[in-house]
């Protein structure tokens, strides 16, 4: 019987010894607005006008084919091609702007020793607002 009180004494305090640390270090949670952050990316212009570039030159090609084509199911079907065109191309274009945003994102919740990142409208109440400091940190490091 000794025994087993003994085992469960030292499991006792082996879990509080361990939980100690974790129940101590509580979040630091930061909020952002995102889209604020990607609109505000110095590249997002430029990518923005190429993209409306390339969907005016597909459009036109698409309607040019459809045009000559009088089989309905080869119409949907370039009309298809034309969206998954324009949608790979956007993903292309967008991808390094959301990996720097990403990058400074990390970058102030380092510096802010921020742990949690939500989006601003999902929280009621409370947390640091670092969009701000993103957009900064953006405008001086994305051109890197």
């Amino acid at each position: 019987m000794k025994k087993v009180f003994l085992y469960a004494l030292a499991f006792f305090v082996f879990s509080l010894l361990w939980a100690a640390p974790q129940a101590r270090a509580a979040d630091v949670v930061g909020v952002i607005e995102s889209q604020k952050i990607v609109f505000q990316h110095p590249k997002f212009d430029s990518v923005t006008k190429s993209l409306l570039d390339f969907r005016r030159t597909s459009e036109s090609a698409a309607f040019r084919a459809v045009e000559l084509e009088s089989d309905d199911e080869k119409k949907a079907g370039i009309y298809e091609t034309a969206a998954r065109e324009l949608a790979e191309r956007e993903q292309f274009l967008m991808s390094p702007i959301r990996k720097d945003c990403e990058r400074a994102v990390q970058a102030v919740m380092k510096s802010k020793k921020i742990t949690v990142i939500l989006e601003k409208d999902s929280v009621y109440l409370g947390g640091t607002d670092i969009t701000d400091d993103v957009v900064a940190w953006l405008k001086k490091n994305a051109a890197k």
